[in-house]
């Protein structure tokens, strides 16, 4: 209820001023903090901070409630919100429900949490200790996992079962292979994270050994992505994200992957760090047009069919329209992320559209200094992971 229709909704943040003292009230042993209770507030704090509109919309100096929003806000360093907070706290959960529980009732949380986590570093704007937990402890939910009704499903079988007709066999393996997309998705944003944490203390050293050492780290997850897609995927399904044999569900979990996997290589080739360039061999400058280009072709889709529940292509329409060099391709971007702002919850799509026009302002003002200069043909140099901090903007992807 905290934006409805343009609108940002003031009982909301009352709700929530309400929630967070009694909240800690009730904290008084470890075992309450391990409760159910606990663990799904704190979820629907987290959901509600990073698609709080407050600090967007409101003008603090004229109003005594946005006067509060923003003093919550003053716990991060970014002065956006307390989402960071709530992943910190959710992840201490988290572990205690794992060492108390010996596993998760509610897996589908922390999976959900882990997901936001990875954007959340992607973007530039965490420190990805949620995610980075779950991989290392081997404590992200899977198909293996007894409380999951897919528990018997065999991951090393992916090739099969993801065409039939089948659900009860197109759906784990779809999930599984969404789950491997994931965990690379999450390893990409970790490793962009450290190379940029290297290079704010080095920012001029772009030696030789340097930028190999860089490109090697980031060479590795490529393959890694691309022998992923290509060994495991079935060819009678790679060839078409829409396959028609797929059930609704298996292909909603597909199409996902199918975004995700494209997004991430126009990342690892254009956002790991705040210099990069697609200063790439033709044949890698191809496959970032071409990922571009699909993920455009499966946006139509989606939109065409009114699947526009599907959020989870927001951010990879991003990544298309960030390395779009066609004015009439933009503008039909823009278009298709405008439409899945329709009915999405909270201020987050909104967000992702209001970046994505800076981006375009950006990198056309560098193409103006450019020829001025009399470059033809050089790459504007636009860095957008940096944009969202100083622009103080807040893009989340929570596909709700």
């Amino acid at each position: 209820m905290s934006y409805k229709n343009g609108v940002p909704n003031l009982d909301a943040l009352q709700h929530y001023q309400q929630a967070l003292p009694s909240l800690q009230s009730s904290l008084r042993t470890e075992q309450d903090l391990t409760s159910d209770g606990v663990f799904l507030t704190h979820f629907i704090l987290l959901l509600y901070e990073v698609e709080s509109p407050f600090s967007h919309v409101i003008n603090p100096s004229r109003n005594r409630h946005a006067k509060i929003a923003v003093q919550i806000a003053a716990g991060e360093p970014r002065g956006l919100s307390l989402w960071s907070q709530h992943i910190d706290q959710l992840l201490r959960i988290t572990l205690l429900r794992r060492e108390m529980y010996g596993h998760e009732p509610y897996s589908f949380i922390v999976w959900w949490v882990a997901n936001i986590d990875t954007h959340v570093v992607l973007s530039g704007m965490g420190n990805g200790d949620f995610i980075e937990t779950m991989l290392r402890r081997n404590m992200l939910p899977s198909g293996m996992d007894p409380q999951n009704p897919y528990h018997t499903y065999d991951y090393t079988s992916l090739s099969c079962g993801l065409a039939s007709p089948n659900g009860h066999e197109a759906l784990p393996s779809a999930l599984a292979f969404h789950r491997r997309i994931s965990v690379l998705a999450a390893e990409l944003g970790l490793l962009a994270r450290d190379i940029r944490a290297e290079e704010r203390q080095n920012p001029n050293d772009r030696s030789h050994a340097v930028m190999q050492s860089r490109q090697e780290r980031i060479g590795v997850l490529q393959d890694t992505l691309r022998r992923t897609w290509n060994v495991q995927m079935p060819v009678s399904v790679a060839s078409g994200c829409c396959n028609q044999i797929l059930p609704v569900g298996a292909r909603g979990i597909f199409e996902h992957s199918f975004a995700l996997y494209r997004a991430c290589l126009i990342y690892s080739h254009t956002s790991m760090y705040s210099t990069q360039r697609l200063l790439s061999p033709s044949s890698l400058i191809h496959e970032v047009s071409q990922c571009a280009g699909e993920i455009l072709r499966l946006a139509r889709e989606i939109v065409s069919h009114n699947h526009v529940e599907r959020k989870f292509i927001v951010f990879p329409l991003f990544m298309s329209g960030f390395i779009s060099k066609s004015q009439d391709e933009r503008i039909e971007i823009l278009g298709l992320v405008k439409k899945m702002e329709e009915d999405s919850v909270g201020r987050n799509v909104v967000a992702a559209r209001q970046l994505l026009e800076i981006v375009y302002e950006r990198q056309e003002m560098r193409r103006g200094e450019l020829r001025r200069e009399g470059v033809d043909g050089g790459r504007e140099d636009v860095d957008w992971v940096s944009m969202i901090g100083e622009l103080g903007l807040q893009v989340v992807n929570c596909r709700l």
